[in-house]
């Protein structure tokens, strides 16, 4: 691996550990709502990144190969509802 490839790669770990940290802050309470209207105010937000580097340097061929992707998930958790 080159030295460029090896601070693409350091520098992708450290932005994705980054963000994940970010969007794993603690946001709202966990006692139950009184109606579904409060439940629904009270619904948390997240957001995941996963990043996957992929590096190949094969023998028998000229070429270098590298493949970057960044999985993203948005989901929602709702309030408690008794």
């Amino acid at each position: 691996m080159t030295s460029c490839k090896a601070s693409m790669v350091a520098t992708t770990i450290a932005t994705t550990i980054a963000t994940t940290l970010a969007a794993l802050a603690p946001i709202g309470n966990a006692s139950a709502a009184d109606s579904l209207e409060e439940a629904l105010a009270e619904s948390q937000w997240g957001l995941d990144f996963r990043h996957r580097i992929e590096l190949v340097d094969e023998d028998g061929l000229s070429e270098d190969a590298e493949a970057s992707t960044l999985r993203t998930r948005l989901h929602l958790k709702t309030g408690r509802w008794r």
